[in-house]
């Protein structure tokens, strides 16, 4: 994922933490997949204002 500087994605619980260092506007995109190889994807945009 294209995150503002600070940010990051756990791997394990998919939280979005972190301390944003620089503001912006990033639209990311999310895929999942299951055991059974189905795939679902969202996208959607993050603002991060000080």
């Amino acid at each position: 994922m294209n995150l503002p500087a600070g940010l990051a994605v756990d791997r394990t619980t998919g939280v979005i933490g972190g301390t944003p260092t620089t503001w912006g506007f990033r639209t990311a995109t999310v895929t999942v997949t299951d055991a059974g190889g189905k795939r679902a994807s969202v996208s959607f945009t993050l603002n991060v204002y000080f």
